[in-house]
């Protein structure tokens, strides 16, 4: 009977030194939350503090640089960044919040001590602009994004998981940027770009390439659509960089400089002769 007891009392002492560490744990998870809401209430407070004003300065931006220097002063992961975009549902009936949304969200990822990114914007009920300004991390986005995506981009890529609208790559130094639905950029894919390479899988109803000084641009779908006094559509003005078609166009600038393919055939390079 005493050993039976005995083997009682041990397996209680057991049972309650187990209940010790499971109390540790729920502990560690507990202050480990905590943080995380911190963390993001610091981060939705800096949106509310974010004061968008349209004040577009070509390469300067000053609407961004404000998000920026919100950002700055805050300590946070790649997964927090994740939370917060999630979290935007809440703000979306305030004034311009598409534009301040994709403003903000840039400098986070820019100012972030992590690469690698994924952000679930397709719960949003609106695409966001400005996605990626300035970017060099490795993104990719889920949903459709808005005009202006990866404006001024200096490395990394950006994987977009469906369409995109104006502005696709404008000022482009560097990296790579993919939009695996169609492109409706009225006003541009890669215009002005210099370095740097963008791949559209669908259709680009507007301009490919307009003042393009460098990088590589390539459409796997046909390019439509632009007011007929604005001129050619493809590699308008361009004074450098190739281009690559592999579906149907309407109309390319045979004074522009850049080397431009149509499935697999060059169509148009500087100094080009059109064939007799």
């Amino acid at each position: 009977m005493m050993v039976r007891a005995q083997l009682g009392r041990t397996r209680t002492e057991m049972a309650r030194g187990f209940d010790r560490y499971k109390t540790e744990e729920k502990q560690k998870v507990r202050k480990a939350d905590v943080k995380e809401d911190q963390v993001l209430a610091k981060l939705k407070d800096a949106f509310e503090r974010y004061q968008y004003k349209a004040r577009w300065v070509v390469g300067k931006n000053p609407e961004y640089k404000g998000a920026d220097v919100l950002v700055k002063g805050i300590n946070y992961t790649v997964r927090d960044v994740e939370r917060f975009v999630i979290a935007l549902a809440e703000f979306t009936e305030q004034t311009e919040f598409e534009r301040r949304a994709g403003f903000f969200i840039s400098a986070l990822v820019n100012n972030c001590s992590d690469d690698n990114f994924r952000l679930p914007l397709k719960y949003l009920p609106n695409p966001l602009h400005f996605l990626g300004m300035e970017n060099t991390k490795n993104i990719i986005i889920e949903g459709n994004v808005d005009v202006s995506l990866g404006i001024r981009m200096d490395g990394g890529s950006i994987i977009v998981e469906g369409d995109s609208m104006d502005g696709v790559g404008d000022s482009m130094k560097s990296g790579l940027i993919i939009v695996n639905g169609s492109s409706s950029a009225v006003d541009g894919v890669g215009n002005n770009m210099t370095g740097g390479k963008v791949v559209i899988r669908g259709d680009v109803h507007g301009v490919v390439g307009e003042k393009m000084e460098g990088g590589i641009i390539e459409i796997f779908g046909d390019v439509t659509g632009r007011d007929v006094d604005r001129g050619p559509i493809v590699g308008t003005g361009a004074k450098g960089g190739e281009i690559y078609l592999h579906g149907n166009y309407i109309s390319i600038d045979r004074s522009g400089k850049a080397t431009i393919y149509h499935k697999g055939l060059v169509i148009h390079s500087e100094g080009w002769v059109e064939p007799e």
